[in-house]
């Protein structure tokens, strides 16, 4: 742990053999007046300002100004150019990539990408999309590509987020504790529906499950006692038949119970990492009290995010 005195908008650089200067962040104490930087590397370090300022983002709220200038002058963010930041514009998935590695200081200039659409070294985000092959919370596609250019949804964010605090000893709810985070969210009601009926439905088909390996259980247990009466009286027992009943029960076609259920009209699928970060106040509250899960997440929603995510692990 270093110590140095020095306000939280000032950066500690950690200076390599080669004489550059890289920056390593650092969080402010308020209890000792110091800020401080937990590294594994040893060296010179030295505190520079690096605080920045942009121009469009005086009229957005207060809290939201402070992640975004704070989150820049660890170097995590940057801005579009002409000092300005644009806090509307939606992110893609190698730009948010770029701020987690950044975030986490895991850039790995040694790393090779995998997937088939990043193979380009000269691309801005190659570094970054290969260094996230490294960490278990960043994952690509079934078809092994990354799709750096698309725009990154709210649940792809959210999960990413989720995984991260789970890394850092962070807990899932329980099962029982899921739907409660859900129900903060009034375009998550479909999804909460759908679980229920899937956790009743599959309830109903423990019970059934235990009710037929019962009469299984008794039915053996029954033959056994029938086979021993007749041996007792030298008569040989007989072999089982099937009946007729038995072969039309083969001859239907099964019906899969789980068609029954409807699914939500929205693919909600990281349920559990939208509790955990609800849990946890991550996510950013809407006037609506809409999560908007599969949409774009603007620039400034997605700083406040990790800004937040910053203050827990650093």
């Amino acid at each position: 742990m270093i110590h140095i005195s020095e306000h939280y908008d000032k950066n500690e650089m950690y200076e390599n053999d080669e004489g550059n200067h890289m920056l390593r962040g650092g969080k402010y104490n308020p209890v000792t007046g110091k800020v401080e930087l937990v590294t594994d590397h040893s060296g010179k370090y030295m505190v520079k300002e690096n605080a920045l300022s942009f121009t469009d983002i005086t009229t957005l709220n207060p809290y939201v100004q402070e992640a975004i200038l704070f989150m820049s002058s660890k170097g995590i963010v940057g801005g579009v150019g002409n000092n300005k930041f644009n806090p509307n514009g939606n992110i893609t998935r190698a730009e948010f990539t770029k701020l987690i590695i950044k975030m986490l200081y895991l850039t790995d200039d040694n790393a090779v990408s995998c997937f088939t659409d990043v193979k380009n070294k000269s691309a801005w985000y190659y570094p970054f999309v290969a260094s996230a092959q490294n960490c278990s919370f960043i994952n690509g596609y079934p078809d092994n590509t990354f799709r750096p250019n698309n725009i990154i949804t709210k649940q792809e964010i959210i999960k990413i987020c989720a995984m991260i605090l789970q890394s850092k000893g962070y807990q899932f709810p329980a099962e029982e504790e899921i739907n409660g985070s859900l129900a903060k969210y009034v375009d998550l009601k479909d999804t909460i529906r759908y679980r229920n009926e899937i956790k009743a439905l599959e309830e109903e088909l423990r019970q059934e499950a235990e009710r037929l390996a019962e009469e299984e259980k008794n039915k053996a247990e029954e033959e056994a006692t029938s086979s021993e009466g007749l041996e007792e009286e030298g008569i040989p027992a007989g072999e089982d038949t099937p009946s007729e009943e038995q072969g039309n029960e083969s001859s239907q076609e099964e019906v899969d119970p789980y068609d029954a259920i409807q699914p939500p009209a929205e693919n909600i699928w990281a349920e559990n990492h939208i509790a955990m970060l609800t849990r946890e106040g991550i996510i950013l509250s809407r006037s609506d009290n809409k999560i908007l899960a599969n949409k774009g997440m603007k620039r400034a929603e997605a700083v406040v995010m990790l800004y937040r995510i910053f203050q827990r692990i650093s």
